[in-house]
């Protein structure tokens, strides 16, 4: 009895060969991506009574290994002054086995009345091997306008509580004050209420 065909015997080659595998190490720096802010701009409420945190996150791809990286703060406004922050300049690291960390700010308190202050955060420098985003190493913050710029504005007190006769025809001269903040300008309608 005649075997049926089954088609010509699979060969067995190329064969593998010796040496058959090979390490690679991956450097931190390509395998946690590189390093950056999160986000690009920030706001805070200044305190009157105490220092206020605004937290910058920085943030990378992976988690291998420590990052760690020098930051520094350059003012954007001509109303920020250095004594606006209780530091300029410090680090930050992104511990191993994470992949962000915020980088704190300290708002210092005060009661001046201020506009907006805007200011640039900046990530300076990175230990090596890992590296930064140059396109994230900078972020804007702003301490929106506080303690009342504009002032309180009010009739001068010399007039409260009496009655004021002017003939008809007559200027009828009133003064009003500003107390507090004269950041901006400030129009002011008055309303003549007629009676009887």
């Amino acid at each position: 009895t005649a075997l049926p065909f089954t088609g010509a015997p699979t060969p067995k080659t190329p064969k593998i060969g010796s040496p058959s595998s090979v390490d690679i190490t991956v450097d931190a720096s390509i395998a946690n991506g590189p390093v950056g802010f999160a986000a690009s701009t920030f706001s805070v409420v200044e305190s009157d009574s105490t220092d206020t945190k605004v937290n910058l996150l920085v943030s990378r791809q992976g988690s291998a290994g420590a990052a760690h990286m020098t930051w520094a703060i350059t003012g954007i406004s001509s109303s920020f002054n250095d004594s606006d922050v209780v530091q300029r300049f410090g680090t930050v690291t992104i511990n191993n086995g994470d992949s962000s960390a915020n980088l704190t700010v300290l708002i210092a308190r005060d009661t001046v009345p201020e506009l907006n202050e805007l200011f640039l955060v900046q990530l300076t420098s990175i230990a090596p091997p890992q590296s930064l985003n140059p396109s994230a190493v900078n972020a804007t913050v702003t301490i929106l306008a506080n303690d009342n710029p504009g002032g309180f504005i009010s009739f001068d007190p010399t007039f409260a509580n009496q009655t004021l006769s002017y003939t008809e025809g007559s200027t009828a001269v009133l003064k009003l004050i500003r107390t507090g903040g004269t950041l901006l300008s400030q129009l002011v309608s008055l309303v003549a209420i007629t009676e009887g």
